[in-house]
């Protein structure tokens, strides 16, 4: 790999002057070219060959960090070497990505340290140095999870299976197995709606049932007579129903095993590689989903937000969370102002892109 970038810098200086663009001459075709010759793992061809075609940059990306830092340029070097698969090397283009926005701020080996150790064997990837403060940067990428979209796509189909049942004065909810096959969906969809019809009629307000599908996959279906149009409560059983802002919290809580908890922390999470997680839910996992605090003395609502990461016991040290998609300056930035570990405007500005399109904090609750 380390030959191949030579090769295409010695191209570089005999076929452009010195003012020359890099990013418009190192091309996506003379990087595969090299790449052709390589003697490397083929998946790790495959991985590199489409990740070029999603991040066309990456050639130049590289680049500019042996220029920068040849330190780090060896150590992001083998990363791609060891990666093993796709997700792999996407999750590595997350981390390269912001490795290049702070090499263009920060290319000292004083002011930028790659992979740090701290107290108590934690390894952020990125530790700044600024003002005489240590600042963490944690990176992360939400992949998009095929098994999670299947159980999803299941669950909405039985929910627009009872949808289509009228009248349905019943509170519905369903004990649903994890990924079934499509034989059983159509099985469970004719269960579903039979049990709804023929309870219309039935005297009692609650209803259980039990079918188990051809494959041995068990299933319930309960009834609550609810006097409007009813519709689907949830699911329970061993579905894996989870919402793209819950799919975020939960990343984003387990990335706080690798941060100090005594200095201050920004994590930043990809979410482009995840079809369906757009800004809204990510806004939603860390402030928390949108809900209405009742007060029943004055009768008036007023909206919060609950189940936040903020809200995490964890996380409460968190100095703020960027979330971004496709490229860096399409992100959003939640400052936590309830952290012990505050920055000032103008060091928050120096840690995330200059042209962020929204910046919110936990006092934003509506």
């Amino acid at each position: 790999m380390f030959e191949m970038i030579q090769e295409i810098k010695v191209r570089i200086l005999k076929r452009f002057d010195e003012n020359s663009s890099l990013l418009k001459i190192i091309t996506r075709k003379d990087f595969q070219k090299h790449l052709n010759n390589m003697d490397i793992n083929g998946n790790l061809k495959h991985a590199i060959t489409q990740g070029i075609v999603r991040y066309p940059d990456l050639p130049s990306w590289l680049l500019m960090s042996e220029e920068k830092r040849p330190d780090i340029f060896e150590r992001i070097i083998k990363k791609i070497k060891n990666c093993n698969n796709f997700f792999n090397f996407l999750g590595l283009m997350s981390e390269l990505q912001v490795l290049i926005f702070y090499l263009q701020r920060f290319d000292r080996k004083d002011t930028l340290k790659y992979e740090p150790t701290s107290v108590g064997n934690k390894k952020t990837d990125f530790l700044i140095h600024l003002n005489e403060k240590e600042i963490h940067i944690e990176v992360t990428a939400l992949m998009d999870d095929a098994e999670q979209r299947e159980s999803n796509s299941q669950y909405d189909h039985f929910v627009k299976t009872v949808e289509n049942i009228k009248p349905i004065p019943f509170s519905v909810s369903f004990e649903l197995p994890y990924r079934i096959s499509q034989k059983e969906v159509n099985e469970f969809d004719e269960f579903i709606a039979e049990n709804i019809k023929t309870s219309h009629s039935k005297a009692g307000e609650h209803f259980s049932f039990e079918f188990l599908g051809s494959n041995g996959h068990k299933f319930g279906l309960k009834l609550d007579r609810v006097n409007w149009e009813g519709g689907v409560l949830g699911s329970s059983g061993n579905a894996r129903i989870l919402s793209e802002d819950e799919r975020i919290r939960k990343k984003l809580l387990n990335e706080l095993e690798q941060v100090p908890q005594d200095k201050p922390v920004i994590l930043i999470i990809d979410l482009t590689n995840s079809l369906f997680s757009q800004f809204e839910f990510f806004i939603d996992a860390v402030l928390g989903s949108k809900a209405y605090e009742i007060d029943t003395t004055n009768s008036i609502s007023r909206p919060t937000r609950i189940n936040g990461f903020f809200y995490e016991a964890a996380a409460r040290n968190i100095t703020g969370v960027l979330g971004f998609r496709d490229y860096l300056e399409n992100s959003r930035f939640i400052h936590n102002k309830s952290s012990q570990f505050q920055l000032s405007n103008d060091e928050l500005k120096l840690l995330m892109p200059e042209n962020v399109l929204q910046v919110l904090d936990n006092g934003n609750n509506s």
